[in-house]
C-alpha cells in the first residue's frame, strides 16, 4: 500500500508538471504506474492483496516492478537538466543493470502468481520464485521441485529468455562502442594555483589544423629558451579534434616536454572543450593552419 501511495504521488506530480497532460497519459511513465496503483486500492480490503482480488488483479501486480524501472530509468538521462551528472558510458551501464534486475523481478512476480493461481504450488513465496527465475535465465534450466506446468507460465519464461537474448547483447554492444570511443585525452587542463600564478606560471592554447611535424616544430620553438623569459614557466595546451598520431605522441612522451605539453581532444568550436582547456585563462591562443591543405570551394 505504501508503494502504491508513492506511485500515486509521483504520478500526480508528473501529470501536473506535464506540458501536455493528454500526451503524458498515453506514455509508459503514466501507464505502468497506473497498473501498479489501481489493483492495490481496488483490493485494499483483501487479506492477501498480492494474490487476492479475483482473477484479473493479481496478474497486474508484477507491473509494479516495471513502474519502478520506468521511474528510475527516467532519472538516468544525460542532459543539462539531469539530476545525476553522469557520463553516457556510466548511464548505459546502469540502465543495463537496471533492465536485468527488473526483468528478473517482473518475471519472478509473474511466475509466483501463475503457479499459485494454477494450484501447482500453494506455498511458493517470492524469494523461491526469484531464485527459480535466476536459475532458469542464467544457468542450465528448471529446478525439479518448482516446475511450472501451465502454458502461461512457460510463455512468460520463454518471453523473458528471448527478451534477454535480444536486449542484453544489444546493450553490451552499445557499451563496448562507448568504451572504444573513450579517449585518454578527454581530460581537462588543471590550471594553476594562485601561488603558481604569482610566480609567473601561465599556459597558451594551440588549436586549428596542422601537420604533426609542423606542430612539433612550432611547440619546440615556442618553448625554446630563446622565446623569452615569459615562456620559461609556461605550458602548452594543444586542443585537437583527432587522436594524436605516433609522431605527436613522441613529443608528448619526450622528457623535455612531458611536463610542459598537454594534449586535449576536442574542438575550439565546442564551448565545453574550450572550458576543459581553460581557454579563457590562457595567456595567448595560437590558431594554426595547414598551408598544404586544399582551400574549400566557394
Amino acid at each position: 500500500l505504501s508503494l502504491a501511495v508513492l506511485f500515486l504521488c509521483s504520478w500526480l506530480l508528473e501529470l501536473f508538471a506535464a506540458s501536455s497532460r493528454l500526451r503524458f497519459l498515453i506514455t509508459a511513465r503514466s501507464f505502468f504506474p497506473l497498473l501498479a496503483i489501481i489493483p492495490v486500492f481496488a483490493t485494499v480490503e483483501e487479506e492477501n492483496t498480492y494474490v487476492g482480488g479475483g482473477n484479473v488483479f493479481p496478474y497486474v501486480y508484477p507491473c509494479r516492478f516495471i513502474a519502478c524501472y520506468v521511474m528510475v530509468a527516467s532519472c538516468l538521462v544525460r542532459g543539462d537538466e539531469s539530476l545525476l551528472p553522469l557520463s553516457q558510458l556510466i548511464i548505459s551501464i546502469l540502465r543495463l543493470l537496471l533492465a536485468i534486475i527488473f526483468l528478473i523481478l517482473t518475471t519472478a512476480a509473474f511466475i509466483q502468481i501463475i503457479v499459485i493461481k494454477s494450484s501447482e504450488v500453494q506455498t511458493l513465496n517470492f524469494f523461491e520464485s526469484f531464485f527459480y527465475t535466476v536459475i532458469v535465465l542464467f544457468t542450465v534450466g528448471y529446478i525439479d521441485d518448482v516446475l511450472p506446468h501451465s502454458v502461461f507460465a512457460r510463455i512468460i519464461i520463454l518471453t523473458a529468455i528471448m527478451f534477454g537474448a535480444i536486449f542484453i547483447p544489444a546493450k553490451v554492444a552499445t557499451i563496448y562502442e562507448l568504451v572504444q570511443e573513450k579517449s585518454a585525452f578527454r581530460g581537462s587542463f588543471a590550471g594553476f594555483s594562485k601561488e603558481e600564478l604569482r610566480d609567473g606560471y601561465s599556459h597558451v592554447v594551440v588549436c586549428g589544423v596542422w601537420r604533426s611535424s609542423h606542430l612539433q616544430n612550432f611547440v619546440r620553438r615556442l618553448l625554446a629558451l630563446g622565446s623569452g623569459k615569459e615562456m620559461a614557466r609556461a605550458k602548452v595546451v594543444i586542443l585537437g579534434q583527432a587522436e594524436p598520431d605516433e609522431e605527436l605522441l613522441n613529443l608528448l612522451r619526450d622528457p623535455l616536454y612531458v611536463e610542459r605539453v598537454v594534449y586535449i581532444k576536442g574542438s575550439v568550436l565546442h564551448v565545453p572543450d574550450c572550458q576543459r582547456a581553460c581557454l579563457d585563462k590562457a595567456r595567448a591562443v595560437f590558431i594554426l593552419s595547414d598551408d598544404h591543405k586544399a582551400a574549400p570551394n566557394r
